[in-house]
């Protein structure tokens, strides 16, 4: 493996603190370089060790070694490792309040191990709630004296409490408690020792990525079904299946999916089927690209499926958020966005390379109905979420 100057040096932030404090936080921006630093770093210390990632990732992890796995199979790995990479980390090991199965298996891992790397290209999650079960896989977290998520929130997370459905036999909403909510700065002060950072400017790359946003018109039948829905909740496609919106939440979805062309809708035993609505985007892509040098990216199965019946480079947006480059194509365009912020950052940087590109990288984001609204909170590194929506919309729509 021949790694460049500032991953080397990366590397050897990585080592130090490595030693210092058993684990480290390495977040490093989308195509900077962070898989050779973390993987030089792990080799300096340790021929046994092992990078735990996505299945997607893991020919580019091969690359540099072949002591790799996904999350998917850790269940098969043997508790035999002085140092584990924990990839892509905010995407498999941060739920909370409780633990998954899946996290339990990979602390038969690092339990036994000496050294944890975990590694992000999303150098701020959702919530610092997330921080604590995943650092919690590491015997030296900063918070080990806590043996429960709860107990920890206690001192870190503050007192909210969030709606998640309305009782109609009492006529009141349903609340639980929200814990996502916490006391940032306190939490900051106790990792700041544990964190690295890697950044695009360091790697070299002369360029950042630029949105540009294709405003598409909804078409009448679209049209027509959101106007129905905004109304009633509810839209018939036929004497069967039908758009049902009981929740703020699934109106949203469904808003988010007549975008895009294709709305799942149930009948009265609630089996869905999925129902194509006239829709100008595939048209403008038509129009306005060359579908040779252009990749597609869709949130949704049903227009991945479509597009690819049409187009030659399509793919999905959440699985091919990282690990994946995509700088060899002149164009990215974004069918549909997911209403993650981690997501969107992710998803820009496909197109860096700082060796290979050598002009501006635009990102084409195609706008419908629903979408702007998607664009402007992810952009702007937050969630859309049915509250985010009603604060911008001053609750007119839902």
């Amino acid at each position: 493996m021949k790694a460049l100057p500032h991953q080397v040096s990366k590397a050897r932030t990585l080592v130090r603190k490595l030693k210092l404090y058993g684990l480290v936080l390495f977040a490093g921006e989308v195509r900077s370089g962070k898989t050779a630093a973390f993987i030089l770093a792990a080799t300096t210390i340790t021929p046994k060790h092992i990078v735990i990632t996505k299945k997607g990732a893991i020919d580019g992890v091969k690359k540099f070694t072949n002591n790799v796995t996904n999350y998917h199979q850790v269940g098969k790995l043997k508790p035999e490792y002085d140092l584990v990479v924990l990839d892509e980390c905010h995407r498999y090991i941060t739920g909370y309040p409780k633990r998954s199965k899946l996290w339990k298996d990979i602390y038969e891992i690092t339990s036994k191990a000496k050294y944890i790397i975990f590694s992000s290209g999303t150098p701020t999650p959702e919530s610092y709630a997330m921080l604590f079960n995943m650092l919690a896989l590491s015997l030296d977290s900063p918070w080990k004296k806590y043996k429960k998520f709860t107990q920890w929130h206690q001192d870190y997370g503050i007192y909210a409490t969030k709606v998640i459905g309305y009782d109609e036999a009492r006529g009141k909403v349903r609340t639980a408690l929200d814990y996502s909510q916490t006391k940032d700065d306190k939490i900051l002060k106790d990792i700041d020792h544990l964190k690295v950072s890697m950044t695009r400017v360091e790697a070299g790359h002369k360029f950042e990525p630029t949105d540009k946003l294709h405003l598409i018109p909804l078409t009448t039948q679209q049209e027509e079904i959101v106007s129905t829905i905004k109304k009633s909740k509810i839209y018939n496609f036929n004497e069967e299946y039908s758009i049902v919106c009981d929740t703020a939440s699934k109106y949203l979805q469904k808003l988010h999916q007549i975008a895009g062309g294709f709305v799942n809708a149930v009948d009265l035993c609630e089996q869905s089927k999925v129902f194509q609505v006239d829709s100008n985007k595939v048209k403008y892509i038509q129009e306005n690209f060359n579908p040779d040098d252009t990749i597609i990216l869709a949130y949704y199965i049903p227009e991945q499926e479509y597009l690819a019946s049409i187009f030659p480079n399509v793919g999905s947006l959440t699985k091919n958020s990282d690990g994946v480059d995509f700088s060899h194509f002149k164009n990215m365009v974004i069918y549909s966005m997911g209403f993650s912020a981690a997501t969107y950052q992710q998803v820009i940087g496909r197109q860096l390379n700082f060796i290979t590109r050598t002009e501006e990288v635009i990102i084409h984001f195609l706008i419908s109905g629903l979408d702007q609204y998607v664009y402007d909170a992810v952009s702007s590194k937050q969630n859309f979420t049915t509250k985010w929506y009603k604060e911008k919309d001053n609750g007119k729509a839902i």
